[in-house]
């Protein structure tokens, strides 16, 4: 990304918090010294301890190259957890206690400063006992109500502007994986049984495959022109040399097994010949499914460029829940139709799709499914531009009929 104007300072500036932490952390190993070292070794003994202590953190090539070059946040965590243990050292409990929540949301591997907090803090405040003098011996049961206070509302009002809730709801993270179909079994099998009942995560999963398509529309390059040229002259080199290889081998042999030599030629011809048949035809049929691809991802990039274009559900029945179905869909223009997870069809059998106008269903195309259970289907307009109620899927004949007389498998609302 280079700005518009002047010079692209993001690098530096995503480095901020991190080097503050750091100057922070060194900052509260000073004042741990300062405090708790000068009854021991005298007040300015325990200033010169800290200012080493702090130096030498700060100036530590590990901690400089992870937050000033590398651009890690490792120590906001770190001064997070000094921070906590400072104010518990000083007694504020309910200080320590809202730092103990801000340790565990930035980090939940952080979480084990909870438990010291509570453990200090039960000992210190309901039984009056503590290795500070100035806390040891004075009980006061109220604080730790106040100190759980403050770790509980401190914990709602930080989650509460993001959203969090200890209730199921949408999944991104898996809408998006299921998009790419990358889910494991488990976790498709879990998601899905989710989808069946959340709007959001359908309508998310929805934006993210129109976001894949326009992605590979986007970036969709042909192949470089030389490619055809180093092909064709690789094919006539190995050609060439092929022919030179059966001219000497026929002279060689013509003398005495020209029999033998003229069939083992025709052998090898009839060999050669059907090798590079198949593999012509093997990619033709490629290189047709490709362009049939490429030709879908067109349509469904016009279509969608048009206001007028809607996007229909359509959602698993009793045969088949877990399919699902996606209809880019307009009036004048037709649409194109994607299914998946449908059972393959029987024998002679095959689905077919049905746009319901009122209640008359009329047929709109008939596609068969792959292994996975997937297909499409190019949906021409109806005549006069009729409005559509409905879309449902039905499992018929091959050949199509004119009305619905199979089981439904999917439907919209």
């Amino acid at each position: 990304f280079q700005p518009l104007v002047g010079i692209n300072i993001t690098g530096g500036l995503v480095k901020i918090p991190g080097v503050l932490a750091d100057a922070g952390t060194a900052w509260l190993l000073f004042l741990f010294a300062r405090r708790f070292l000068g009854r021991g070794v005298g007040d300015p003994v325990a200033e010169r301890i800290g200012l080493a202590a702090a130096t030498i953190y700060l100036f530590n090539p590990g901690v400089i190259f992870d937050s000033s070059v590398w651009g890690q946040v490792d120590s906001v965590g770190t001064f997070a957890i000094i921070g906590t243990l400072y104010l518990l050292a000083r007694g504020w409990t309910e200080a320590a206690s809202v730092g103990a929540v801000v340790c565990l949301l930035l980090k939940y591997q952080f979480a084990f400063v909870i438990p010291i907090v509570a453990i200090v803090g039960l000992k210190r405040h309901l039984f009056g006992r503590s290795s500070d003098p100035d806390h040891d011996g004075r009980p006061d049961a109220l604080r730790v109500l106040t100190s759980v206070a403050s770790g509980l509302g401190s914990l709602v009002l930080l989650i509460f502007p993001f959203g969090l809730s200890l209730t199921p709801g949408a999944d991104p993270y898996a809408a998006a994986a299921h998009a790419l179909r990358s889910l494991g079994r488990d976790d498709l099998a879990r998601f899905q049984a989710h989808l069946a009942g959340c709007a959001e995560c359908e309508q998310l999963l929805g934006d993210y495959r129109e976001a894949l398509v326009g992605f590979a529309a986007d970036f969709r390059q042909p192949p470089p022109r030389r490619a055809k040229r180093d092909v064709m002259a690789r094919v006539d080199r190995r050609g060439a040399r092929g022919a030179r290889e059966r001219f000497w081998s026929g002279l060689r042999w013509a003398a005495s097994v020209a029999v033998a030599a003229g069939l083992l030629a025709s052998a090898a011809a009839t060999y050669v010949s059907g090798r590079y048949e198949g593999r012509l035809g093997q990619m033709a049929r490629e290189v047709a499914a490709l362009r049939g691809q490429v030709g879908q991802q067109r349509l469904a990039l016009a279509l969608l460029r048009d206001p007028a274009t809607q996007v229909v559900l359509l959602e698993g029945l009793e045969p088949s829940p877990q399919a699902r179905g996606r209809l880019i869909w307009n009036a004048h223009a037709g649409g194109l139709f994607v299914a998946a997870d449908l059972p393959p069809a029987p024998a002679g059998r095959a689905y077919e799709l049905w746009a319901i106008v009122g209640t008359r269903p009329l047929p709109s195309g008939v596609f068969g499914v792959d292994a996975e259970g997937t297909g499409s289907l190019r949906v021409p307009p109806l005549a006069a531009a009729r409005r559509v109620n409905r879309f449902a899927v039905t499992l018929e004949l091959a050949q199509g009929v004119p009305a619905p007389t199979g089981q439904m498998y999917l439907a919209s609302k």
